[in-house]
């Protein structure tokens, strides 16, 4: 088993989920998608229109040895990571990145630690 700091774009209300219960789950094609090495390129897989926000976060992922693990690149995303598997994965989330409209352009803003992340989801639901 090994336990692999990763990074996942997607909704507020996913985010919550995986801090409540401690495990993603892969989508219905049994997969899961992350960046090995760059929180940007998947922003535009966060988008919330909820929240008026686009999130990314760092989670550390524990893949068994019985998990295939594909390289690729996808569309805006050149370093993919894609796990193949039927079941949901320990996962800790660390870091939240979030691209909000602001000023001239965007604005970013990264929060750190589980308490402050699941409060800052909850308050800007």
């Amino acid at each position: 088993m090994q336990v692999r700091q990763l990074y996942h774009g997607t909704t507020g209300d996913n985010i919550l989920s995986i801090l409540d219960s401690g495990k993603m789950n892969p989508s219905a094609q049994h997969e899961m998608f992350f960046s090995s090495s760059n929180w940007q390129t998947v922003l535009m897989y966060g988008a919330d229109r909820k929240r008026g926000a686009a999130f990314a976060i760092k989670v550390a992922v524990t893949i068994p040895e019985h998990i295939i693990q594909l390289n690729a690149s996808t569309p805006g995303n050149p370093d993919t990571l894609i796990l193949q598997t039927i079941e949901p994965l320990p996962a800790q989330v660390l870091e939240l990145y979030v691209r909000k409209p602001g000023g001239d352009g965007f604005e970013i803003e990264r929060i750190f630690g589980e308490l402050p992340i699941r409060n800052y989801l909850l308050q800007s639901s």
